[in-house]
This record gives structure tokens, sequence and C-alpha cells, in this order.
């Protein structure tokens, strides 16, 4: 399991919409951040990530953590990807 990474989460606006700093979602997240993230998700609606360049494949396998789904949206961008969940 990945080390747990520590990082802030600074809200952006009074109603919606939080910045998170500190993390690389290029590498799989630790599963006490993704609580972490799910609580900041739940309160703040809108996650922004700083400093992110991911790939697609590396885009999907963060929503795969993130959401636990099994289900990817088709667009051109995700092209030939695999639509089956690393490790299951």
């Amino acid at each position: 399991m990945p080390a747990y990474c520590p990082f802030s989460v600074d809200p952006l606006s009074n109603p919606i919409g939080a910045l998170i700093r500190g993390l690389d979602l290029t590498e799989t997240v630790n599963s006490d951040a993704l609580l972490d993230i799910r609580s900041a998700w739940s309160r703040h609606l809108v996650l922004v990530f700083e400093g992110q360049g991911l790939t697609p494949a590396q885009q999907l396998n963060f929503a795969r953590q993130l959401a636990a789904s099994d289900s990817i949206p088709d667009g051109a961008g995700f092209a030939g990807l695999s639509r089956n969940c690393p490790g299951r």
C-alpha cells in the first residue's frame, strides 16, 4: 500500500469548490488519503487538483480509485484503454 501523503484542502469560494494541493495523482493514492478526498468532495462538491499533468490512463486510474466504479466514459481521449479495473 502506498504511504499516506499529506495534502491541503483550501476552499475556493464560500458556496462551492476547493483546491487540493500536495498530491501526486500519477501514482496510486493511499486508501486513507482517498477517504479524505471523498470527504472534501462531499463538503465542497467541486475539487481542483493543483499541478496535475495526467495522461488519460492516469486520469482513469485515479477516477477508479476515487469512485470505485467499473464504468468508463466513452470519449476520444480514452480510446483503446481497457474497460477493466486493474487488480479486479
